[in-house]
C-alpha cells in the first residue's frame, strides 16, 4: 500500500483522524509565520492521538525554536531550513518530497474519482494530503478525505 502522509496540521480533529486512519506521517505545522501552532499547543494535541509518524514543519522558523520543537515534541523528523543536520529531513525538489527514507511523496488535492488516473501518470512513492482548516473548533466534514483513503485502500 502506498504510504500517507497528512500535511499542515493544525488542529485536534485533523491529528486524531491522521492517527485513526492509519497514516504513514502527520505533519504538525509549527510554522508562525504561516498559521503554525505553538510547541504547548501541539503537545496538547499530541497528547490525543498516537501511531503515524510525527513531522514538524518549522519553515523559516529560528534554529533554537527548531531544537526546542524536536526535543519536546520528540518528533520523528521535520521539514524546514534550520534543522540539525542529523536530524531526519523531508526535503521538497521539484513539487516533490522526498522522506528521510528516500521515499518520493507527491501532494494530491484533487476528487477522489481522480486518484487512479493521478497514480498512474505520477507514479508516486507516497502520497501528501493536506489539513485544511476547521470549519468551526471541532468541526470538520472529512468526507472527501474518506472517500480518497478508500480509493487507495481498494
Amino acid at each position: 500500500m502506498i504510504p500517507k502522509f497528512f500535511k499542515g496540521i493544525t488542529h485536534l480533529s485533523d491529528a486524531r483522524f491522521a492517527a485513526a486512519q492509519g497514516f504513514d506521517y502527520m505533519g504538525l505545522n509549527l510554522d508562525s509565520q504561516s498559521g503554525g501552532i505553538s510547541l504547548a499547543d501541539a503537545q496538547e494535541i499530541l497528547g490525543w492521538c498516537s501511531g503515524p509518524l510525527l513531522v514538524g514543519d518549522f519553515g523559516h522558523s529560528p534554529k533554537a525554536a527548531v531544537e526546542d520543537g524536536i526535543q519536546m515534541l520528540q518528533l520523528d523528523a521535520a521539514i524546514g531550513t534550520n534543522i540539525p543536520a542529523e536530524f531526519p529531513v523531508f526535503t521538497e525538489s521539484e513539487g516533490h518530497w522526498i522522506s528521510p527514507e528516500g521515499l518520493t511523496f507527491m501532494v494530491f488535492s484533487g476528487k477522489a474519482d481522480e486518484l487512479s488516473t493521478w497514480i498512474v501518470e505520477n507514479q508516486p512513492e507516497g502520497i501528501i494530503l493536506e489539513s485544511l482548516q476547521e470549519e468551526k473548533v471541532g468541526l470538520r466534514d472529512f468526507n472527501d478525505l474518506i472517500e480518497i483513503l478508500e480509493v487507495l485502500e481498494g
